[in-house]
């Protein structure tokens, strides 16, 4: 049993790895182990056995765990659905006072601040709060893509730098999140010119088909002609 149980658990931290990659990218720098790919230092440093770390990831929805070395700072990453999810779809779409107005549904607290990233819009919040191991501040980015909940929540112990959010934060995206359209210098003058190119290739396709149709008919009569002068 107990090697169906761990079996079990290693499908589900792979599954994890997996859902991660396909949910959610982010890049926490050097100094953090990642569940998926360093779990053997990772797991002991947050006092959870595979079986454990496998249902809390399962039951709370987490795509994705990491913290540094000294555990005085966690990322993790949330995505679940549900009825605000689905009616919301993607919050991105709203105006920011409607969307500020959502900050309780969403949220369950009252305050928080709305910014963008790229084009997609979240709902900022940072609280104080305090558990056994002490203060801690807590930093979360709420938004709404493709009809799912995403939760990216900062754990940082009160005494320890919090100046790696942003720069996380900053790498942070989703195929489910609006994108960015690319853009270079030559692209506005490729929309104009492009138009342009393919109308000019369309008469020279059809000078080209015309003065071969002229041509064969050319070929034609000729040969007409030179039968007839043989025939005579």
């Amino acid at each position: 049993m107990k090697k169906v149980a761990l079996f079990f658990c290693v499908i589900m931290l792979f599954s994890f790895s997996c859902a991660a990659a396909e949910s959610v990218t982010l890049s926490p720098g050097d100094g953090f182990l990642v569940l998926g790919r360093d779990d053997e230092a990772l797991l002991p440093l947050l006092h959870l056995t595979k079986e454990e770390c496998a249902a809390m990831t399962a039951e709370n929805g987490m795509v994705y765990l990491a913290a540094d070395r000294e555990n005085q700072r966690q990322i993790r990453v949330t995505v679940f659905q549900d009825g605000f999810s689905e009616t919301v779809g993607q919050l991105s779409l709203l105006s920011d006072e409607k969307i500020t107005a959502l900050i309780p549904d969403l949220t369950g607290e009252r305050r928080g601040d709305v910014i963008c990233s790229g084009k997609q819009k979240f709902i900022r919040q940072q609280l104080r709060l305090q558990d056994s191991g002490g203060d801690y501040i807590l930093t979360r980015f709420f938004t709404v893509a493709g009809k799912k909940n995403y939760v990216l929540s900062f754990y940082t112990a009160a005494k320890a730098d919090a100046g790696y959010i942003e720069d996380v934060f900053s790498t942070y995206s989703s195929p489910d999140f609006l994108q960015e359209e690319k853009a270079s210098g030559a692209q506005p003058g490729l929309r104009v010119l492009l138009p342009v190119l393919i109308a000019v290739f369309g008469v020279i396709s059809v000078v080209i088909v015309f003065t071969l149709i002229r041509d064969i008919q050319k070929e034609k009569r000729k040969a007409h002609e030179e039968e007839d002068r043989g025939v005579s």
